[in-house]
């Protein structure tokens, strides 16, 4: 497969740090982009799309004492 890019957009009406962002799978790198105080881009780069990336999830550690942990799943899409 061919790898792809892929943006989470994270926002909230308090800010907040993002302490770390925990890709599935080794090879997949993320880029942390600070907005603004309560807003942040997550750039995910060298996704290779599988069957086994379904399921898995990115993981992200905040600061916030209402969000400390977000799970953001992946899903694959097999084309037609």
């Amino acid at each position: 497969p061919t790898p792809v890019t892929r943006y989470v957009a994270l926002h909230s009406s308090k800010p907040f740090k993002i302490l770390k962002a925990d890709p599935p799978k080794p090879g997949i790198t993320v880029q942390i982009d600070t907005l603004s105080p309560s807003s942040y881009r997550l750039t995910l780069s060298s996704i290779l799309p599988c069957r086994e990336l379904n399921g898995t999830v990115l993981t992200i550690s905040t600061d916030s004492a209402t969000m400390k942990q977000i799970s953001i799943p992946f899903r694959v899409i097999k084309e037609k």
